[in-house]
């Protein structure tokens, strides 16, 4: 029986930050396995792109050694002090060939905020104390920013005075784990943000300070699960300059870089009694002297504060986008349900506020607990059912990232969020790992591309139907992600124009949080028209899906059509989620 031999390969290849300012050197860590009984010397060719361009390559020549692991760090410095996100290919070449290929992807920005890809963490256990593992995993997401759930002793006394100390929830914590990971956070590049619900009491704190509460119109003190109780939030309340000097608590004791301020949904309005005085509270008229009183507050601490608001089913965005947030922040829920409505939560966001979107879609197939098992209870009819979790993951995320925003969804230990309680995550499996990193990856890669606030969607007027700009053949085209059909979302800015196409071919239901039975059908030799008045420098396609996310030019040719010039070419294949750019100027 013939020997079989094997080769050399790469193991795995990641930044060493999540996220790198302007000037940093980027650190690319490759890590290589020599299967074989002798030493093997090799090359690590490294090429670095932005978007279809490479802008640096590296020749760096190794020493494999026999059955044995070896970690490389490659190094590089880019030259543009502006945000750009960036491509990192990498080859290992024994006697001249190429053995195995892997890629990975960084970004440079003046501050997190230009790019923000939230994460969590909820585990703050005694024995999480010196752990540092799953941040370092979650680096490799490249999440830069990490919301601290539930880590506090209270909602209304957040930092606990003592080391140890129990949650409302029965939950033994350590304020030593939740240091130590925040400067965890800070090694690997991420900023630390505190959870901190802007109106939530224990039962204690409402019974010394009832006049500071919300009450319905039936007189009752309102209440979330009959355990934490809603306060009033009015710039008057004794409530808010108390919550506030909560917030700044905790990022002066503890060196949180800022606050996720939560909120419910509910109560929309509500009477406060403040100096026996009955009076209906409208708290969207709250929330935005309250975030600009936090903000004011929180920088009287410490530089580069963040904010975010939890604007819950997208209530109130109209006031809270354009308040003094750092992004836009939307919790979604029914009736939000469908995939074309997470794409016009992110539009919506972006009109009011300007800013990055972040949804935070919780995805129940992946829960493995039963309704009755659960805290906070989502959708969790079914069975856990492995392959329609992940199918579920690429579709939603596909769609989420397509449409401009970022998704909410993993954390800790490959974390992943299944409901509003983040202490029940479920966890991605170690053989889909890959598959989730070539998606994140594959955002921060072609990062200029997705998230340009620049970026006009003209999906609605200019492709499909009776719209002659773009036209799509070889296929059935959808502009608003119908179920069976391919989504087209087409975006232009200054100097590109590009298209997302989103197979949802072979997929029954449009609803987001739904298990897929299958993945889409793949669909070949797509054909694609675009109406063009500008010179064109080439048009590019790549895929998190195919090819490591790299960049293939793609064949093109001008055509007359009933309007003027059109150039025409052609898609080779579609699995999930093919992006599409033609250059142009």
């Amino acid at each position: 029986m013939k020997e079989v031999i094997s080769l050399p390969y790469i193991s795995d290849v990641y930044p060493d930050k999540a996220q790198y300012l302007y000037n940093e050197k980027i650190n690319i860590a490759v890590e290589v396995d020599n299967p074989r009984k002798e030493a093997v010397k090799a090359e690590i060719r490294m090429s670095v792109s932005k978007l279809e361009e490479a802008v640096f390559h590296n020749v760096t020549v190794v020493q494999l050694e026999p059955e044995s692991s070896t970690n490389v760090i490659l190094d590089y410095i880019p030259s543009a002090a502006e945000y750009n996100g960036y491509g990192v290919d990498i080859a290992l070449v024994i006697g001249g060939n190429t053995v195995h290929a892997a890629s990975t992807a960084f970004d440079v920005a003046a501050s997190w905020k230009e790019a923000p890809r939230y994460g969590f963490l909820a585990d703050f256990y005694r024995q999480d104390e010196n752990d540092t593992d799953d941040i370092k995993q979650m680096a490799k997401y490249h999440l830069n920013v990490v919301q601290f759930y539930d880590w506090m002793y209270r909602h209304d006394d957040l930092v606990s005075t003592e080391d140890y100390f129990t949650d409302p929830l029965g939950r033994e914590l350590s304020m030593i784990a939740v240091r130590n990971k925040i400067n965890a956070c800070h090694f690997y590049g991420m900023k630390a943000l505190a959870y901190g619900a802007v109106y939530a009491a224990s039962g204690e704190f409402y019974k010394a300070h009832t006049s500071w509460a919300l009450y319905g119109n039936n007189g009752k003190v309102q209440t979330l699960g009959e355990w934490l109780y809603i306060m009033n939030t009015a710039p008057e309340s004794p409530w808010t300059k108390h919550i506030v000097g909560q917030f700044r608590k905790a990022v002066e004791v503890l060196g949180f870089d800022g606050i996720h301020m939560d909120t419910f949904g509910f109560p929309k309005s509500a009477y406060s009694i403040l100096a026996g005085e009955r009076k209906l509270e409208r708290l969207e008229e709250h929330f935005p002297l309250l975030i600009e009183k936090t903000r004011r507050e929180l920088e009287s601490v410490k530089d580069d504060i963040g904010l975010s608001f939890n604007a819950v089913g997208s209530w109130p965005l109209e006031v809270v986008a354009p308040a003094e947030l750092d992004s836009i922040y939307i919790e979604v829920w029914d009736p939000n349900e469908k995939y074309f409505q997470l794409n016009q939560l992110i539009s919506r966001a972006k009109r009011y506020g300007k800013k990055p979107v972040i949804l935070a879609a919780y995805l129940s197939p992946f829960s493995e607990k039963r309704r009755e098992e659960s805290v906070y209870s989502q959708k969790y009819n079914e069975p856990y059912h492995e392959e329609k979790a992940r199918n579920c993951f690429l579709l939603a995320s596909a769609v989420i990232f397509a449409s401009g925003g970022y998704h909410f969804f993993l954390g800790e230990n490959n974390g992943a969020l299944t409901n509003n309680y983040y202490v029940e995550y479920g966890r991605i499996n170690r053989d889909f790992e890959r598959t989730v990193r070539n998606y994140y990856d594959f955002i921060v890669r072609y990062s200029n591309l997705l998230f340009d606030l620049e970026l006009s969607d003209i999906s609605l007027t200019h492709a499909n139907g009776i719209n002659d700009e773009y036209k799509f053949t070889n296929g059935e085209f959808s502009s608003y992600g119908e179920p069976g059909k391919i989504w087209t979302i087409v975006q232009e800015k200054p100097g590109y124009k590009t298209i997302s196409l989103i197979n949802l071919t072979g997929i029954k239901s449009d609803l987001w949080n739904d298990g897929k039975e299958n993945r889409p059908e793949a669909v070949e030799n797509i054909t694609v028209t675009v109406l063009i008045e500008e010179n064109v420098k080439g048009v590019f396609i790549a895929s998190p899906d195919r090819n490591n996310g790299r960049a293939e030019a793609l064949a093109y040719e001008y055509v007359e059509g009933m309007r003027g010039s059109y150039i025409r070419f052609t898609v080779p294949s579609l699995d999930i989620w093919d992006l599409i750019w033609i250059k142009v100027g």
